[in-house]
């Protein structure tokens, strides 16, 4: 009976080792899909170095009718250069659609209904000026 017990309880162990997406059976994960928000933010002495950029990122399509909630939410100060990046990873292939702001000082710029694919961009690219 033990020798029974003991095979029954390995074979539980390898079946619920297998079974999880990091078990022990060298099982991995769901790839991620990755995509970047970058840009320029300038103003008419070069670049705006005081300015912030936020994104929301909804999980409708840009042609959808409704965007639905907000899928993530993403905050930079621009570097000396004025350049700002954001990073989005999903789960899975999806279509969704951003919404870019650059603020500097009581300015503020709107960027809406950027299209950003996962997988098939690797990175968006919008600039903001200021006057």
């Amino acid at each position: 009976m033990t020798g029974r017990f003991w095979t029954i309880t390995s074979m539980a162990v390898a079946l619920l080792a297998c079974g999880t997406p990091t078990g022990g059976c060298g099982c991995s994960p769901p790839p991620n899909y990755e995509a970047a928000l970058v840009g320029l933010v300038t103003n008419g002495n070069g670049p705006a170095v005081d300015a912030e950029v936020t994104a929301a990122i909804f999980s409708a399509d840009c042609q959808a009718a409704s965007r639905g909630p907000v899928y993530a939410q993403r905050h930079d100060t621009v570097d000396s250069n004025g350049h700002y990046r954001f990073f989005l990873q999903t789960q899975r292939p999806d279509t969704l659609c951003a919404r870019l702001v650059a603020h500097a000082g009581t300015d503020s710029l709107v960027r809406d209904q950027v299209p950003v694919i996962t997988p098939g961009t690797d990175s968006v690219h919008v600039d903001f000026t200021f006057p």
